[in-house]
């Protein structure tokens, strides 16, 4: 897995590049994200993944809003806005709140060798 943080001093956002394999149904952690205590972000995942023959391939772009109200994170709405730009059945990206972290989740198929990367970025207030 590699991983690029970016941010600034002005406390900017954060961009960060990930990877993982998958080789079956099991979900799978790709990205951690830390919500900063007294801060709200939204969070913007773009994932690519395909098949080790290219034979099936997906693409997503999940978004969503979360808040760290001493030290608590909540997501603001219902559920993360999922837009799949291309995907093979069963294959999913979520997002889970664990404790002040978003977790950035991916799954594909059972005896099913695939690759995924993730590009996160953040905005927070």
């Amino acid at each position: 897995m590699r991983v690029i943080l970016s941010t600034s001093a002005l406390g900017s956002g954060t961009f960060s590049e990930t990877s993982v394999d998958t080789t079956n149904a099991n979900v799978t952690t790709i990205a951690t994200i830390a919500v900063p205590t007294g801060k709200a972000i939204l969070l913007n995942a773009r994932v690519i993944s395909r098949k080790d023959d290219f034979a099936q391939k997906g693409g997503f772009d999940v978004e969503a809003t979360y808040c760290n109200n001493a030290g608590t994170v909540t997501l603001q709405g219902a559920t993360p806005t999922n837009l799949y730009k291309q995907a093979q059945a069963g294959w999913e990206v979520t997002f889970v709140i664990s404790t002040t972290n978003v977790l950035i989740r991916v799954k594909g198929a059972a005896a099913t060798n695939v690759s995924w990367k993730c590009q996160a970025t953040t905005i927070p207030v």
